[in-house]
């Protein structure tokens, strides 16, 4: 969504005869060409995916929709980056109510959206709006017949009396609230796990920014830049939505490249309490015991290693169907079986979580639970030499409540003859109880402390940022968990 409204012909973008243009030509060069490089190269590229451009003003219009990324695009954005017309305002919700009709398309399909928002300036949708007392507050005071100015410059505009600040103040905050509802909604309609909404400030430094910094916080992985006037921003920008698509590709976005495998009835997740009396077939669990068991390993010392099963233990049993699922895998209700004194199957140890991938593809070899075991198994060493590091600068301090720890998982092949060539994998680790929170992610997004920074528990909640630029800087810039 690009802003058309008349400041953005303005020439204040050193090297380009407007703001438009500059936009037009950082998305060609920034976003397009090193897609198509890309596919060039090694016959790769943003395939299956499509771009569609609404431009912005007093009322909105998508000028093209759905064009793949191409060499046609390219002739596209030249022709917009010579030809666009600038004028009116730069209203927000009609844009919004565009975006809308366009994505309904695809509300039946599985499909990932990034909608990439950019503006000069904040939303003008409040000119038009009658405040409480019925007056439009932001239209020219006429009562003389013509338009009269102040001595500042401004136009006289009319008013309700008295609270006329208050109301035109009102206006702007009602704009505002409805700006960042509507796009609750559209999460709320299309997804909130596949549609992300990055806006971007591309005006001058005094320019209020408050809306768009607003509307980017309602929905997750969404983020909001402020650009200022600077052409090497705006390359930056776009360079981003170009890492933003390849991110969304690579944990399940619509040109992920891989098929994905069918949906499967969910467990109710309140079972993950509920500890079983016998694992049975019939209460579908699937169970691998004996000679269906080929291993089970553990990653330690930069290698794989043979783990031995719990006491007791002869096999392990992994539900059936999946209790939650997430970018890549599949989450499932795990437990090591042994046998009681009647030869009945009991659950040993303790509960486990069990991790499969959603992708075909994927489940014909190891490496994708080999790569995710690899993974943990590197978050924990750095994990131990954070703690090491906060031991010595605490000397004599208890650091117990400052320490990092990432959960031990397990790889177990199992045989089984509903998976391809006979052989399947599982990722296991142990179950966690109580609440999940969220401190940081790949966003650059943090979590508000909910503690005062003079409170007993405010260095637990600064904790995971910390540890996560620790990462960063004891691996030269190689590793950020």
């Amino acid at each position: 969504i690009v802003d058309h409204s008349r400041s953005m012909e303005k020439d204040d973008v050193p090297g380009y005869h407007s703001r438009a243009n500059a936009v037009y030509k950082a998305l060609k060069d920034e976003f397009l060409l090193p897609q198509l490089e890309l596919a060039r190269r090694h016959g790769r590229g943003l395939r299956n995916a499509v771009v569609s451009i609404i431009q912005m003003s007093t009322d909105s219009r998508t000028v093209f929709e759905r064009v793949a990324v191409d060499d046609n695009l390219a002739t596209v954005l030249d022709h917009y980056a010579t030809e666009s017309v600038t004028a009116g305002h730069g209203n927000y919700l009609p844009a919004l109510d565009v975006l809308d009709e366009l994505l309904d398309e695809d509300l039946d399909n599985a499909v990932h959206t990034v909608v990439f928002f950019l503006s000069d300036g904040a939303p003008s949708d409040h000119i038009t709006r009658e405040c409480a007392h019925g007056i439009r507050v932001w239209d020219d005071d006429l009562s003389t017949g013509y338009v009269r100015y102040q001595r500042n410059g401004k136009r006289v505009l009319q008013s309700c009396g008295r609270q006329a600040p208050q109301c035109r103040a009102a206006t702007i905050a009602d704009v505002r609230r409805d700006c960042c509802e509507r796009i609750r909604l559209l999460g709320d309609k299309y997804g909130r796990d596949r549609l992300r909404f990055h806006t971007v400030g591309f005006g001058p430094a005094h320019e209020d920014f408050l809306v768009l910094d607003e509307m980017s916080k309602v929905l997750p992985k969404s983020k909001f830049q402020k650009l200022g006037l600077s052409a090497h921003q705006l390359t930056s920008a776009f360079s981003s939505l170009t890492s933003t698509l390849t991110t969304m590709r690579t944990v399940g976005g619509s040109d992920h490249g891989l098929t994905r495998r069918e949906a499967r009835p969910r467990e109710s997740a309140e079972s993950l309490h509920e500890r079983p009396t016998f694992i049975r077939a019939r209460d579908n669990w699937d169970i691998y015991i004996d000679e269906s068991l080929s291993y089970k390993q553990v990653y330690e010392g930069r290698q794989f290693i043979p783990a031995e099963l719990s006491s007791g233990a002869v096999g392990v049993a992994i539900k059936h169907y999946p209790f939650a699922e997430g970018a890549e895998r599949y989450a499932y209700r795990c437990f090591e079986v042994g046998q009681d004194d009647a030869g009945r199957l009991v659950s040993v140890g303790y509960p486990m979580v069990a991790k499969q991938t959603i992708y075909y593809e994927e489940l014909k070899d190891s490496r994708f639970h080999v790569r995710m075991a690899k993974a943990q198994s590197q978050a924990e060493e750095l994990a131990c030499r954070f703690n090491g590091r906060v031991k010595r600068a605490r000397a004599g301090q208890d650091t117990a409540a400052l320490e990092v720890h990432f959960l031990p998982c397990w790889i177990y092949e199992v045989y089984d003859a509903d998976y391809e060539d006979g052989v399947a994998w599982i990722l296991a680790e142990p179950q966690l109880e109580g609440k999940f929170t969220k401190w940081n992610n790949n966003g650059g997004r943090l979590r508000e402390a909910a503690a005062r920074p003079d409170a007993p528990d405010a260095e637990v909640d600064e904790l995971p940022q910390v540890f996560s630029h620790y990462t960063w800087s004891v691996t030269d810039g190689q590793q950020l968990v």
